[in-house]
């Protein structure tokens, strides 16, 4: 679906940034959002969170496995604990891999209206 102005935007473009504005117009997926999030200055500590998120889902999933298999109360309430622990760190890395995906997203957006911008005020001048 387009519109007049970023019909008009596009056709005044030189061919470099029409490719640039083409890219930036075009909507990313999950996973391409998640792979681009991961590029970047933070790379490290983006790819830590990630593995640290699949530690922690290991770990749950023993912390279950071995509740489910004890007799003691007392010792099935610790495993339930060490879950809930195991369970809240999982959600805690996720939500900070989804903002991250939310910034990278809300970037893309401000530099397509940054472009769109720059082209509007030359076009302004002339």
């Amino acid at each position: 679906m387009s519109n007049p102005l970023d019909d008009a935007i596009r056709q005044s473009l030189s061919s470099e940034d029409r490719k640039l504005y083409d890219e930036l117009e075009s909507d990313m997926n999950i996973p391409e959002l998640m792979l681009s999030s991961i590029q970047g200055r933070n790379r490290g500590i983006k790819v830590f969170a990630i593995i640290m998120s699949f530690l922690f889902t290991i770990l749950a999933a023993y912390c279950v496995w071995r509740f489910v298999h004890t007799e003691d109360v007392r010792a099935a309430m610790n495993w339930m604990l060490a879950f809930s622990a195991a369970f809240l760190s999982i959600a805690m890395f996720k939500m900070y891999f989804w903002m991250e995906m939310n910034k990278v997203a809300l970037m893309r957006e401000i530099k397509r209206l940054e472009l769109q911008l720059s082209v509007w005020t030359e076009q302004q001048k002339s």
